[in-house]
């Protein structure tokens, strides 16, 4: 994944870890447990990505893991900071793709701020505006996991183990990432969507 970065994690006499990004020096966070430096990892990540969107500048490049762990943007986030690059890319202002869009310098800033929650479609729109039509392709379709395998959609048989899913659990898989955003209760059948670029149904775990 492109806005992939590595963090590298001390552990602190008192406890927990502390976490620092090489090619990001201004994200600096902690974390009690492995699990919590995860997702702080990420939080600082998108927040310090913000600082480069805000002032216009270049996103620094991520640098090998080398058996370091990583931490990835969200998938909506991902497709900000492609509309970032492709505009410093080419050169292009705010003001000058709002022109193109019929938008106002402010709606095109919002579309380019990680830390703003815009919708999807306004992105792609944009990043076509530039040229960039292949920066995300078209979803699986339903029903379909990113490599075309058939997915559960649906269980009619309650209280099975697959129809538990943990939230948060990270799905990446053929180049698709996403991120399970609900918590599934064993015993009654339900839907488990993963937020990527739009809603994708995956498999669960057995």
């Amino acid at each position: 994944m492109r806005y992939a970065y590595p963090y590298d994690q001390v552990p602190q006499p008192d406890g927990g870890w502390s976490v620092t990004f090489p090619d990001v020096p201004e994200a600096i966070t902690e974390g009690d447990t492995e699990e919590e430096v995860a997702a702080m990892a990420e939080d600082a990540l998108v927040s310090a990505l913000s600082f480069y969107t805000d002032a216009g500048r270049p996103l620094p490049r991520p640098s090998a893991a080398n058996g370091r762990p990583v931490a990835r943007v969200p998938p909506l986030v991902a497709a900000k900071l492609a509309l970032h690059d492709a505009m410093l890319a080419d050169g292009v202002s705010n003001v000058v793709l709002g022109k193109r869009l019929g938008l106002d310098e402010k709606a095109v800033r919002r579309l380019r701020d990680p830390l703003y929650r815009s919708h999807i479609g306004g992105i792609e729109t944009a990043l076509r505006s530039l040229g960039r039509d292949d920066e995300f392709a078209a979803p699986p379709a339903p029903g379909r996991d990113a490599g075309g395998n058939a997915v559960l959609v649906q269980n009619p048989v309650a209280g099975r183990p697959d129809e538990r899913a943990v939230k948060n659990r990270v799905v990446d898989d053929g180049g698709w990432h996403g991120r399970i955003m609900s918590q599934v209760s064993p015993l009654h059948p339900a839907n488990v969507l993963a937020t990527v670029r739009c809603h994708v149904f995956v498999r669960l775990p057995s």
